[in-house]
């Protein structure tokens, strides 16, 4: 596992721009938190690259937040907000899958859920 991260890492590290973006666009719907993690590049290893992409993060406005939250689906839903790449998209049904076969009651009350905490936090 810890090779497949670092042949990863050496991956992104060795991308142009736009595409190294893309990549990590795939990870968080945030271009601006894309754009200011690949200036702090390249990164020595995984634990810089998480520590540096958490930094980032809570460094963002709000409104880069919901552009992230936008790109992966609510709790329950299998489309996000806004387009996303087919890969980014594999790996929200991947998260989706422990919710998938739930009881119908269930999954009205995740929606009921998913609508309060929109209403609450915007």
């Amino acid at each position: 596992m810890e090779r497949s991260i670092d042949s990863a890492l050496q991956r992104v590290n060795s991308l142009e721009a736009r595409e190294a973006e893309n990549e990590l666009l795939k990870c968080c719907g945030s271009r601006v938190w894309a754009t200011r993690l690949l200036a702090e590049g390249p990164f020595k290893n995984a634990a810089d690259l998480i520590a540096t992409a958490n930094r980032v993060w809570w460094s963002l406005a709000p409104g880069d937040w919901l552009e992230a939250f936008h790109s992966h689906p609510k709790i329950g839903e299998k489309k996000a907000a806004s387009a996303v790449a087919v890969e980014a998209q594999r790996w929200s049904e991947d998260e989706q899958a422990g919710i998938r076969n739930s009881a119908q009651e269930t999954m009205a009350e995740v929606a009921k859920l998913n609508r309060a905490y929109e209403e609450k936090f915007g």
